[in-house]
Order: C-alpha cells, then structure tokens, then sequence
C-alpha cells in the first residue's frame, strides 16, 4: 500500500489515500457519503470533505489533472505489487505452523489482483469509483463496456474499451 501512497505524489495525501482504497474494498455503496461514514464514523463530514480534496481542486468540479503515462504505470505497478504480496502472504501461510501442523488450511485468496484490474478499468474507461463497482460481465460485449447507471442520465453510455478488455487497436 505505500508504494501506492508514494505513487499518488503529495506527502499529505499518503494516509488519505490508503483510507480511501481502504473504504472501497470495504461493503457497501461508494457514494462519498457512505464512503466517509464508514471510514470516519465520528467525523463523517470532515472525512468526506477530505476525500473531494484527494480528487479535486477545492470548490471546482472536475479532475486537477491527468496522470502522466509514468505516473499511471507507477499505479499500477504498485497495485500489482499488492496482489503479488497477497499471493506471498498465502504462500507463506501455506507452510506455517496453522497449516502444517493443526490441520488448518487458509483461504486461498479469490482475486488477489482485483486493486490492479479495477484500476486499470477506471484508468483506461475514465470511470467514475461507483460505476466501476456496479459493473457486471453483462455489460462487457467485445471491446465496449455498456454503463447501464450513473450519477447523472448523460452517464449512461457506451465506452471503447480496447486495452482494458485485452483487444489489439488495430482490430477496429
């Protein structure tokens, strides 16, 4: 997770990036209220209003700027890098004490890449976190996603999705 802090740039953002990816994997919706009350029980409107700051200028609606090409391989490097620790921590478990000697065995984990594919998708797709989350196979054809539900009617659409649905730019 700190190579992921370390890779979002500002000093200041590193805990309340690792909140926020926190929240995500968390249940429940990803609307920034939810997101904050879970997260900061206690402090839900601080909380939130931290989240806008992480993704936006303040008092503005819209992005702060593009990653470069480095920047967003250095993201995705580092949500690699997370799936390939929770391969090693199954790994390890695999031969420990619980595993080798009582008979427990762990729980394989279900998708240890999921940080890495979800990133990639909302890279690539310019996806909003919630429309990303409710994204079902279903609404994967070839290489388009179909965004059935968003924040606002113009949000449904149809997005080209080449690279992240693994298709070749010179088939279209």
């Amino acid at each position: 997770m700190d190579s992921l802090a370390n890779a979002a740039g500002h000093e200041d953002r590193h805990l309340l990036l690792k909140s926020y990816c926190k929240g995500l994997l968390l249940e429940g919706d990803r609307k920034s209220i939810e997101l904050a009350a879970r997260l900061a029980p206690d402090g839900v409107q601080p909380m939130r209003q931290s989240l806008h700051h992480l993704v936006a200028i303040p008092g503005e609606r819209r992005r702060e700027r593009v990653l470069s090409e480095e920047e967003e391989a250095q993201y995705l490097k580092a949500a690699s890098d997370i799936g390939d620790s929770i391969l090693s921590a199954y790994d390890r478990s695999l031969g420990g004490i619980r595993a080798s000697q009582r008979g427990e065995q762990p729980i394989k984990p279900e998708d240890p890449y999921l940080l890495r594919d979800a990133s990639t998708v909302l890279l690539d797709c310019g996806l909003r976190p919630e429309e990303c989350h409710r994204l079902r196979w279903e609404h994967v054809r070839k290489d388009t996603l179909y965004i059935p539900l968003g924040k606002t009617d113009n949000a449904r659409r149809e997005i080209s999705a080449i690279r992240t649905c693994g298709g070749d730019p010179g088939d279209t």
